[in-house]
């Protein structure tokens, strides 16, 4: 039973990729159906921060913590599975 909310991209070809790119990153990048026009990493593709969800109550821990003088560790789960 397939799940609506799903939906599969399109397989694309290492090769339509930058060379410029590790062999290991245009190969998953085209498995993933990511383009090249999906590369770019400058701040103007971001997301705005005010779209990220908790980002109110984590800018308060976070302003808590700097008055405190604690320590903090950000982790970043980046892939899509939902860990």
């Amino acid at each position: 039973m397939s799940n609506p909310l799903l939906r599969r991209r399109p397989r694309g070809e290492p090769e339509q990729l930058p060379a410029s790119l590790h062999p290991v990153l245009r190969r998953l990048y085209a498995a993933r159906g990511v383009t090249e026009s999906q590369l770019p990493l400058e701040l103007k593709h971001l997301l705005p921060p005010t779209s990220l969800k908790g980002i109110e109550a984590a800018s308060v821990l976070l302003q808590q913590a700097l008055e405190k003088n604690l320590r903090i560790v950000i982790a970043g789960d980046y892939d899509a599975d939902g860990a």
